[in-house]
């Protein structure tokens, strides 16, 4: 069983104590957070019966849930619950139990915005979601590294445009087809941030935002290990006599930048 007491009377007392009377058992686990609004969340834990329950609290009343029942023998043994609340309030529940260790939450691990029950965007009011009438315009790839070919295709998470416009400039050494989207070329400069705005057309209205792009150094090339000639006194030096008297080491590669 779980019982939840709480110092609002200005001290720690059965008075305001909630008991679920749930399976009882000794030496079990449990964990407590509190959400955004200071409403506590327990999970804990029915190790004789193998079970893992939530209980989320608020005010004087309380409400359960089974989260999982865990299967008999040693290869399904609990050995600890934690959770963590994420800044929307929803709760993820991690059991430690061997080849049975869960990861568990109410709902799904679709995003949000693709789950029915969830509202989706309405700009301008008409009743007909963003996504339906508008062509957003993202791309997977935003950090270009200077100097290397690029191909950037667009992605379409409503319509698909039928033309799509920068309205400020690209990155130096890009240019945009219109006709698709595909931004292409070799970008130029180091250490730079981007924010390029884009109107898009549809065969319903336009869109119009932003995404930022940035250029970053090109990778370093590196070289293998070997031994390069060199005068007396480099370090550090081979000490075998012969033509290598005065040559050196390479330190294992070398960094050369365009």
């Amino acid at each position: 069983a779980m019982r939840y007491i709480n110092n609002t009377g200005g001290s720690f007392s059965s008075s305001n104590t909630i008991s679920d009377n749930l399976p009882n058992a000794n030496d079990n686990y449990l964990d407590l957070d509190l959400d955004s609004n200071e409403t506590p969340h327990v999970t804990w834990t029915d190790k004789t019966n193998r079970t893992v329950y939530h209980t989320s609290i608020d005010g004087s009343s309380s409400t359960t849930k089974l989260v999982e029942t865990l299967p008999s023998g040693t290869d399904y043994t609990m050995y600890g619950v934690s959770q963590a609340i994420s800044s929307d309030d929803r709760v993820y529940i991690f059991i430690s139990a061997r080849s049975k260790s869960v990861l568990a939450f109410e709902g799904s691990f679709t995003p949000w915005s693709l789950q029915a029950n969830i509202e989706p965007g309405d700009v301008d009011g008409d009743g007909i979601c963003d996504n339906i009438e508008t062509a957003p315009l993202s791309y997977d790839v935003i950090k270009l590294e200077e100097g290397q070919s690029i191909t950037l295709n667009p992605n379409w998470p409503g319509l698909t445009a039928t033309q799509v416009i920068n309205n400020t400039a690209l990155p130096p050494g890009l240019t945009l087809d219109s006709s698709t989207g595909v931004i292409s070329g070799i970008p130029v400069g180091q250490d730079l941030g981007f924010s390029v705005s884009f109107n898009t057309t549809s065969n319903q209205e336009n869109w119009t935002g932003s995404i930022v792009f940035q250029i970053i150094p090109s990778a370093p090339l590196l070289q293998s290990p070997t031994t390069y000639a060199a005068n007396a006194g480099s370090f550090p030096c081979l000490s075998n006599g012969g033509y290598q008297a005065n040559s050196y080491l390479g330190f294992g590669h070398r960094v050369v930048y365009d």
